[in-house]
């Protein structure tokens, strides 16, 4: 009796075992996405493309996905490290484009290169603290790798590929700022008519009609550099101050 029950706990213990990366890797084939330790705390996700290279990276403070845990940040020259160390600087190419963005606490700085898309996300509201970089989004610009919209050059079609992004994550007041920048400054451009479609969003409407007031609205918006010198967009009022000096209202 007490030998059955032993083969009992034994066999239940086989049942509940995790499978091993070499039992996936047989039955379904190579993985297209891996992730790796690169620091003590910081992960790196790379996602492949059809040519074995990598085409998307994402650098991040590890976490276990089953726990809620409090949000871990990033020392800023750890992650300037880490991003030379897997993308060099020479390998991007020309820088030909650079924007930030910000809304509350949540900054973005995205640079533009010939072969390379850098998304660096910061928490604005740390800058004294050692550790306040949140991600950091690689996107690799080749045949090979899928079209994620992050690599548009023209200003116009940049702010277009920024506001259909917000409007997917739910951001939908800097969707508003930034579909209405680009059909206030580039009213002939393919993308403006695109944007018009999206500011019907009632959301997105919504938000531009109720600037002033809401407390959805974003508290900050950074446009890109050569977009500085523009006026008040879209008629949204209620600007905060370090905004519209900014956007040079």
């Amino acid at each position: 009796m007490k030998m059955l029950i032993g083969y009992a706990i034994l066999l239940t213990a086989c049942l509940c075992a995790g499978q091993t990366s070499a039992e996936f890797h047989s039955r379904y084939g190579e993985s297209d996405t891996e992730r790796f330790k690169i620091r003590d705390g910081i992960g790196l996700t790379v996602e492949y493309g059809s040519d074995g290279s990598a085409c998307q990276m994402e650098i991040k403070p590890q976490n276990l996905f089953v726990q809620r845990q409090p949000q871990r940040l990033m020392a800023p020259e750890v992650v300037d490290g880490i991003i030379d160390e897997v993308v060099p600087p020479e390998t991007r190419g020309r820088k030909v484009n650079s924007m930030l963005q910000q809304m509350g606490c949540s900054r973005s700085v995205v640079d533009y290169y010939e072969n390379v898309t850098i998304d660096r996300g910061t928490d604005a509201c740390l800058s004294s603290k050692p550790e306040r970089d949140t991600s950091v989004n690689i996107v690799f610009k080749r045949q090979a790798c899928p079209d994620t919209g992050l690599h548009a050059a023209s200003p116009d079609a940049v702010l277009y590929k920024r506001g259909l992004r917000a409007w997917k994550e739910n951001k939908f007041s800097v969707a508003h700022i930034t579909l209405q920048t680009l059909v206030n400054t580039y009213p002939n451009s393919e993308y403006a008519s695109r944007a018009k479609m999206l500011l019907k969003n009632p959301k997105i409407a919504a938000c531009g009609e109720s600037w002033s007031s809401s407390q959805a609205c974003v508290t900050q918006q950074l446009l890109p550099d050569h977009l500085s010198g523009l006026g008040q967009l879209g008629g949204c009022s209620g600007w905060p101050p370090s905004a519209q000096k900014f956007a040079g209202t």
